[in-house]
């Protein structure tokens, strides 16, 4: 007994494809962002210490 294939509409397909490309935009700025914070946290601590005073 063979089934009958129901495509997916066009418009739903479309607005699918622009949800996953959000999520995925989304995601890669994300990453992108702890990527730098993580950069400039590793870059501040690797600053040679400031001599204050000196006797």
């Amino acid at each position: 007994m063979p089934r009958e294939f129901n495509p997916t509409p066009r418009p739903v397909r479309a607005a699918l494809a622009a949800v996953a490309l959000l999520a995925t935009l989304a995601s890669l700025g994300s990453v992108e962002g702890l990527a730098r914070y993580y950069d400039m946290q590793a870059q501040l601590a690797s600053a040679p210490p400031i001599v204050v005073a000196k006797h």
